[in-house]
């Protein structure tokens, strides 16, 4: 890991399962290394979508030969010689390899897509949090834990909580006056750490809450079809766009105009995400 990229690791670093400190060698070379932030997010979302697989059924051609490869082994099983044995298994795991690189080619062929979904009704859970703050900072009244324009320091703030948000560093430079961070406030209750990030975009204010997803299920789920976000306006309220990812769930409060949308820009800086995030409103 010492002096050279940690994507090998990114994995392990993404499942909470490296020591604490490989976790701090990781977390310090993200901090300075863009390609291997670019990677993490990936491996994250290839995480969100593994999680929402359930049992799949391979095409029935892969079946076909899966069933063919099973019977050969079966009949050529009763041999005492091992060695036969060990030549005649690999079928089986080739075959297998076949229908899991099918379903992978499915799976890379059919691109994610984001659906809103329009909900009524009084906010619940994480999006009622977010209104109640919201509540706050539009009537002056929200105080703040941390005031910072670095996303590198909040990042590390939120991190100390087990709260490890997906906050963009780098965007063009064109955009440095209309995202601006202002700081983080802490709405964590007992055993359910959340936080409620301030920002300023294109002159207006936006907050994005942000919690585990084991604690908001209320929030929507990734599924195979990509991502799901539900967007609700309640009456003297502001524009609630909820959806989760890789374990997390966030709510973004503003009264951007449309859907509020442009506030997803505040994570999103690759083009092609972005030109997704843009046509929103007209799809919705």
């Amino acid at each position: 890991m010492r002096g050279g990229h940690v994507v090998r690791w990114l994995a392990a670093y993404a499942e909470g399962v490296l020591g604490e400190a490989e976790r701090q060698r990781v977390e310090d070379h993200l901090e300075r290394c863009r390609r291997c932030r670019q990677r993490l997010r990936e491996v994250e979302r290839g995480a969100a979508l593994a999680s929402g697989l359930g049992p799949l059924e391979p095409p029935k051609s892969v079946a076909a030969r899966l069933a063919a490869a099973a019977a050969a082994e079966a009949v050529e099983a009763p041999s005492p010689d091992p060695r036969r044995r060990a030549m005649t298994g690999p079928r089986v795991v080739a075959a297998a390899a076949v229908a899991v690189a099918v379903v992978a080619a499915v799976l890379l062929w059919r691109a994610p897509s984001v659906r809103v979904v329009t909900s009524r009704g009084a906010p619940q859970g994480l999006e009622a949090l977010a209104a109640d703050t919201w509540g706050e900072l539009a009537a002056g009244q929200l105080t703040l834990d941390l005031r910072t324009e670095d996303p590198a320091v909040l990042r590390r703030w939120l991190r100390q909580r087990d709260l490890d948000a997906a906050l963009a560093s780098e965007r063009p430079a064109t955009e440095a006056s209309a995202f601006q961070l202002r700081g983080v406030r802490d709405l964590s209750r007992p055993g359910a750490p959340a936080a409620a990030v301030v920002y300023r975009i294109a002159g207006r204010d936006a907050l994005l809450v942000t919690g585990r997803q084991a604690d908001a299920p209320e929030v929507p789920r990734w599924s195979l079809t990509g991502k799901r976000v539900r967007f609700r306006h309640p009456p003297g309220g502001a524009k609630l766009l909820s959806w989760s990812n890789s374990g997390k769930a966030y709510v973004l409060a503003s009264e951007l105009p449309a859907l509020g949308q442009r506030g997803c820009l505040i994570c999103h800086t690759d083009a092609p995400r972005r030109r997704l995030v843009e046509r929103l409103a007209a799809d919705s």
